[in-house]
Formats: C-alpha cells, structure tokens, sequence
C-alpha cells in the first residue's frame, strides 16, 4: 500500500493550509507542523485526519521518506 505526506494529501485535496486547519479543528501552524514533520497529531487528530482526507491510518505517513530527510540535510548544509 502506497503513503502519502500530509502536505500531499492536503494538495492532492485541494485544500489550502487554512483550509484543512480549519476542517482538522486545529491551527495552521499546528497542521504546519504535523506536514514538516516537527510533531506528531495525537489519535483524535489523526482520527479527524483520517476523516477530511478520505484516508485509512496506513495511507498517511508520519516520517519523512528517505528523500525527503535527504533534502532536509543538503538544505541545512548549504
């Protein structure tokens, strides 16, 4: 089965940051957040996550790929 970023799905929803903040019942900071990685939803956020998106719990990926932790290095790098 395939997983997807938060942001991803966010985007692919086609919903702005404000948006789906709104929908999750969070901040846009928080959900900010949640899509860099920097913090974890806990499980009612997840639920309401799995809710807005459409997405089971095994579609959504709470740790960066591989590429994207490459990415986040050669940007602090620089």
């Amino acid at each position: 089965m395939k997983t997807y970023s938060l942001k991803a799905m966010r985007i692919n929803t086609g919903l702005t940051l404000e948006e789906a903040s709104k929908l999750i019942g969070i901040s846009s900071a928080t959900l900010s957040n949640y899509e860099h990685f920097r913090t974890t939803p806990d499980n009612d956020k997840i639920k309401k996550i799995m809710e807005v998106y459409n997405v089971t719990y095994d579609e959504i990926r709470f740790l960066p790929s591989e590429k994207e932790k490459k990415l986040a290095v050669k940007k602090w790098s620089i």
